[in-house]
């Protein structure tokens, strides 16, 4: 009995380690079967944009100065030292409207006194009418008091002129943007008492390089932006382009009126401005990174159910970063715009996010 025990241990741990070995075995050889049968492993998340047709334009991109659409520099017609002073930088003026009076009381005298000559003068006209008629006095008499009165008129005329003038009046409806005058002072026609400006529209001045120039047109549409103001698009429409480069730096100035019936646009501002052209109206666009080059040829990945296939491509206009797509895509087609570098015809991917 003392012998029999150690052998039947001995068979038993035998059996357990056969069996053992037989698992292991079993459980390795099963895992590449699995990796088999599953083929792509885990899909690749990617981006998506759903494919539309769209325009396609081209567009130049310049920086340009908000100019006030009228600028006028107000002066005296007459000499005159200023008396009152109406109006004063920012406050809004009509046209007519009185900015500056001018001392005019030497001018109120003058004028009495031309008065009671020109009515001397008409009464003296009119007797030697009367004479001349009768053949009491020559025609040469007549004609000298003829003379004397509309001598007299024109004096008249020319004060009262001159009395007109000593108000310096607005020309056009506007903003007062600069004074350049003092109580006191003497002016005359060379000075610019007054600067008056109208924002009501203002004027975009820019400039175009010569391959830009033939692409745009008086009356075309422009978006604009003024970054010192917000993010907002404004609508503008080229009002002038110069036939002329500037001798400077060979640009070609131009012009783009724009409303601003809020004055929210002030002279001096920056303005971004967008001209298109070349617009291609019902085309299919992509961006032009989701296109691979693969050999001689190009191709996009499109999904097809949770697989990726691959599409062979025909181009068009490239232009600002976007590409026509002559041949390949179809409107409704589901474009991968994302791991362009790892994937591959058939490869399995899941949505992670669907753009524009």
């Amino acid at each position: 009995m003392k012998k029999t025990i150690p052998v039947i241990v001995l068979s038993f741990m035998l059996l357990i380690t056969v069996v053992g070995c037989g698992n292991i075995s079993t459980t390795t050889t099963s895992q590449p079967n699995q990796a088999s049968a599953t083929g792509q492993g885990q899909p690749q998340s990617v981006s998506v944009i759903k494919v539309n047709k769209s325009a396609l334009t081209n567009t130049i991109s310049v920086v340009g100065n908000v100019l006030p659409s009228e600028e006028i520099k107000v002066s005296p017609k007459s000499s005159g030292r200023v008396e009152r002073i109406q109006k004063d930088v920012g406050q809004e003026v009509s046209v007519g409207e009185v900015l500056v009076e001018l001392e005019s009381s030497d001018l109120a005298l003058q004028i009495e006194k031309t008065r009671i000559q020109l009515e001397d003068a008409k009464r003296i006209l009119d007797q030697k009418k009367a004479l001349v008629d009768s053949g009491a006095i020559s025609k040469s008499e007549y004609d000298t008091a003829l003379n004397t009165y509309q001598t007299t008129l024109l004096t008249m005329q020319q004060n009262e002129n001159d009395q007109a003038n000593a108000q310096i009046k607005s020309p056009i409806n506007g903003i007062i943007s600069a004074k350049n005058v003092s109580l006191g002072e003497t002016v005359s026609s060379s000075t610019a008492v007054f600067t008056i400006v109208n924002i009501d529209k203002v004027q975009v001045n820019a400039s175009l390089m010569e391959d830009e120039v033939n692409y745009v047109k008086v009356g075309q549409k422009v978006d604009l932006v003024v970054p010192a103001i917000s993010d907002q698009t404004y609508k503008g429409t080229v009002s002038k382009i110069s036939p002329y480069a500037n001798d400077k730096d060979k640009t070609y100035p131009l012009w783009v009126e724009v409303e601003n019936q809020k004055r929210v646009l002030k002279p001096g501002m920056f303005a971004e401005l967008k001209l298109n052209y070349n617009r291609l109206e019902n085309v299919i666009t992509v961006p032009k990174d989701v296109i691979v080059d693969k050999g001689d040829k190009k191709i996009v990945y499109v999904v097809n159910v949770d697989k990726a296939v691959e599409r062979p491509v025909k181009i068009g206009v490239v232009l600002n970063g976007m590409v026509e797509i002559t041949e390949g895509l179809n409107s409704g087609d589901i474009l991968i715009t994302s791991g362009l570098k790892t994937l591959k015809d058939g490869k399995s991917v899941s949505i992670k996010a669907e753009g524009k």
